[in-house]
């Protein structure tokens, strides 16, 4: 399962909580280079009431989003902005109780069917390609496990689990031409998480750093020539980041040895990769920084004492974004981004509510 800033659980991932990545665009590529750049970024707001609302922030100006009852969580996961149109995509409770996956296109909600009209459902990625819109999610069964899932128009996929009941996710996507691929993790029959990716709802296992260990794909993206897949995979006591290109496995270096890494966003720029994340150091802090070509470079957090992390990046010319959330030297969790390394902080509906971002795209 996930909380609301975007974890899955721990009961899934061995005792360990790890941010996943909420993919924000179609590839992966970074977006042209423009004078005028608008900064659009999603994730958790709440308001006085403690409700999580629906919205995103423009350039640091929220614009809130319709929910199915404004007096239940909702959340938008990921955007895209095509041809002047800002499509996003997330959940919305219902006044039953139960979670809707939907996108909204310019603020109108069309909800996504679910395998079980009367469970959750809920939204990892978004991607517009043409007229197209793509997600990707996970729906809840009749016996309540979670079962990957694709929505092409508002058609609903369900993606083959490797053990029937058993929890398994969608959480990246990619289009390339006709072709449809949604990363995540998939659970074995004797419950190890094996990461890998679905193209056109075919399973591809991807080799982890040990096999008998959960790992997990958190994002991807994907060229003409080149298949790329991150996220992260234990080796000894602690999850290692790590990439794959084109099926091939490889560690990435990390702050301290035997300290949780994990990558939560991928980005390619010309012939660059970058992939944002965490890497948690020898005082077990969670450090947030990315990495470009395999060389790690860390973000200065609010408070050096307490976690934040990466969890999208974007990439617009020379610039680089990197977006998730920051502690406060209190505590409190508190959503921005850095720009080249500065942080920006995003104003909370409640300044004493956590908030933090899923997403965040340049145009």
């Amino acid at each position: 399962m996930r909380s609301s800033y975007g974890f899955i659980s721990a009961s899934l991932l061995g005792g360990l909580a790890l941010t996943t990545f909420l993919a924000c665009t179609s590839d992966g590529t970074s977006t042209p280079a423009d004078p005028a750049k608008v900064v659009y970024v999603s994730g958790v707001n709440r308001n006085t009431a403690n409700i999580q609302v629906s919205g995103y922030w423009k350039d640091g100006a929220w614009v809130g989003l319709p929910a199915l009852d404004a007096t239940r969580n909702a959340m938008v996961a990921a955007l895209v902005v095509s041809g002047g149109d800002v499509y996003a995509a997330g959940y919305s409770t219902n006044s039953s109780g139960v979670k809707v996956a939907g996108v909204w296109k310019n603020g109108a909600w069309t909800a996504l069917p679910s395998l079980v009209a009367t469970a959750n459902a809920d939204v990892a990625a978004l991607v517009v390609s043409g007229t197209d819109v793509y997600v990707a999610g996970y729906s809840s069964a009749s016996d309540f496990s979670w079962v990957p899932c694709t929505w092409k128009n508002g058609a609903l996929t369900s993606l083959p689990r490797l053990t029937p009941g058993t929890d398994s996710y969608a959480t990246g996507l990619a289009v390339q031409g006709s072709d449809v691929y949604a990363c995540g993790y998939n659970a074995d029959p004797t419950g190890v998480g094996v990461p890998g990716y679905w193209k056109n709802g075919t399973w591809t296992a991807l080799p982890a750093l040990d096999a008998t260990m959960p790992s997990v794909a958190t994002a991807m993206a994907v060229t003409t020539t080149d298949i790329y897949v991150a996220g992260y995979s234990y080796s000894g006591i602690a999850p290692v980041a790590c990439t794959w290109k084109n099926g091939t496995v490889a560690s990435l270096p990390c702050v301290a040895a035997d300290k949780t890494a994990a990558v939560n966003a991928i980005a390619l720029a010309a012939a660059n990769v970058y992939l944002g994340g965490l890497s948690t150091n020898s005082s077990n802090v969670a450090t947030p920084g990315y990495w470009k070509n395999g060389t790690w470079t860390a973000l200065t957090p609010l408070s050096t004492t307490n976690d934040a992390y990466v969890i999208a990046l974007a990439v617009s010319g020379e610039d680089v974004y990197a977006a998730g959330w920051s502690n406060t030297a209190a505590g409190l969790v508190t959503a921005g981004y850095w720009k080249n390394g500065i942080w920006v902080p995003l104003a909370p509906l409640d300044p004493t509510r956590a908030s933090s971002l899923r997403c965040i795209v340049v145009q």
